[in-house]
């Protein structure tokens, strides 16, 4: 047997496991190579790269989760529905939740206009007189009203814009300026003309001819029959001569007694006497005869409240 033959297989194995082994040491060698400074670093660098793209996709995700709730809140404001939380000092628990619903409506609200009444002097025209030229007629604005309600309930109102549709028409009045009246070659001045209602009476006294019932009292002047006036004049009628001017019974409201005036057709004529019946505009000529005052009537005469 050669020397090639006497050498022990475990020689082999040992070869094989020394083999082995420096497979090991080599390894291991890579492995810590592996784990030198610069490899280390480059694992750092990665680390903080994944934990960077982390902390930016969890802050998009925040971002994305407030605009959403953002987006609620925008919708929830537009459908007028705010939410109230009880307490006002932060900190302190809610203990419940109020939903209140706003809502805001444009209301067309029409309004009348009043006109302007406007006075225009006419000298041709008696003093005291006054005549309608145009009638006045109202006109119309349109407002547009902005009204908030909340839970039904109105809150506030606004007018938001104003228009007029139809202008007012001015009521024009014409006034009398004339003042004088000419009778006899002399001018007179007068206070104001009046159109009144003009009865006739006789002073009741037993040579009048006035019918006396069984009392005593006079179909004319009644128990008042004695010949005299409410002002203690002598119930004698006048010829309507200023001089001689006619007696007559007024409301001394609307003619002062003693006053002068001027009746249209008639002449001159003294407010002496009052009546039960004679009230306003109305006003009583006296003649001497029953029969006289029974056939003038009723009439509208034109009088003038003389100045002087």
């Amino acid at each position: 047997m050669s020397e090639s033959d006497t050498v022990p297989i475990c020689s082999e194995r040992g070869n094989n496991w020394k083999s082995g082994k420096e497979k090991g040491d080599r390894k291991e060698g890579k492995l810590h190579s592996w784990f030198n400074a610069k490899n280390l670093k480059k694992i750092a660098v990665s680390v903080i790269a994944v934990a960077v793209l982390i902390t930016v996709f969890f802050i998009q995700y925040c971002k994305s989760e407030v605009s959403i709730d953002e987006e609620k809140d925008s919708l929830l404001l537009t459908q007028k529905e705010a939410v109230s939380a009880g307490p006002d000092k932060p900190g302190e628990p809610v203990e419940s939740l109020e939903f209140t619903r706003e809502l805001a409506e444009k209301n067309i609200i029409r309004e009348a206009l009043p006109f302007t009444t406007v006075r225009v002097n006419n000298p041709d025209l008696d003093c005291g007189v006054v005549r309608v030229i145009e009638e006045g007629e109202e006109g119309i604005i349109e407002h547009v009203v902005e009204v908030k309600k909340r839970d039904g309930r109105e809150v506030s109102r606004k007018v938001v814009s104003s228009e007029i549709i139809k202008p007012p028409v001015n009521r024009v009045l014409e006034y009398g300026e004339k003042n004088t009246i000419s009778r006899g070659g002399r001018n007179y001045r007068y206070a104001k003309v009046l159109y009144v209602n003009a009865t006739a009476y006789c002073p009741g006294t037993p040579g009048s001819g006035c019918p006396i019932d069984e009392r005593g009292a006079a179909h004319c002047t009644g128990f008042y029959n004695d010949g005299f006036t409410f002002t203690g004049k002598k119930a004698v009628a006048g010829d309507g001569s200023i001089t001689n001017p006619h007696i007559i019974a007024v409301d001394p409201a609307v003619i002062p007694l003693k006053a002068m005036v001027y009746l249209e057709g008639y002449g001159f004529a003294v407010a002496e006497d009052t009546g039960s019946a004679i009230k306003k505009n109305s006003i009583d000529l006296l003649f001497d005869h029953h029969e006289d005052a029974r056939r003038f009537g009723r009439k509208e005469l034109k009088l003038y409240l003389l100045a002087d």
